[in-house]
């Protein structure tokens, strides 16, 4: 046993040169965000998937059951559950594309929203006033306070 372990030690630790590579590529320079984004969506794919997994399980309790009626008690409980795990995913998921969009309005990259400071009208979809005889076109500017 001593010896397989000193052969392995010997293998792996001595020679480690052997395995070096002289064209490292660098990772990508990724924000923690958009490393949490990628991981929420990753779940929120994953909650899908078990509760399709779980409603398919729940039809093949059914269908197996055989008229017993405490099988089909439990492979409608098992579909009740999978809803109920479905619409919590949805949810959860929504409230934190809802509370992103919040707390990103008005900043590049933002969530939409009208920008702070932005009145009805004074944002980028009004049109422009007009190019002359419009009302309060030959009116002089205010004085400065």
């Amino acid at each position: 046993m001593k010896k397989i372990l000193l052969s392995i030690f010997l293998l792996l630790f001595l020679f480690e040169t052997a395995f070096a590579q002289d064209d490292v590529e660098e990772l990508p320079n990724v924000g923690v965000f958009t490393v949490l984004k990628r991981l929420g969506n990753l779940i929120f794919t994953l909650a899908l998937f078990l509760a399709l997994l779980f409603i398919v399980y729940a039809g093949v309790i059914f269908v197996t059951a055989g008229g017993d009626p405490g099988e089909i008690e439990r492979a409608k409980k098992a579909v009740t559950y999978a809803v109920i795990g479905l619409v919590v995913a949805i949810v959860a998921y929504g409230a934190v594309s809802l509370i992103k969009s919040y707390l990103t309005q008005g900043t590049a990259g933002g969530g939409g929203g009208v920008a702070p400071g932005a009145g009805a009208g004074a944002g980028a979809g009004a049109p422009p006033p007009p190019a002359g005889g419009g009302p309060g076109a030959g009116a002089p500017p205010p004085p400065p306070i």
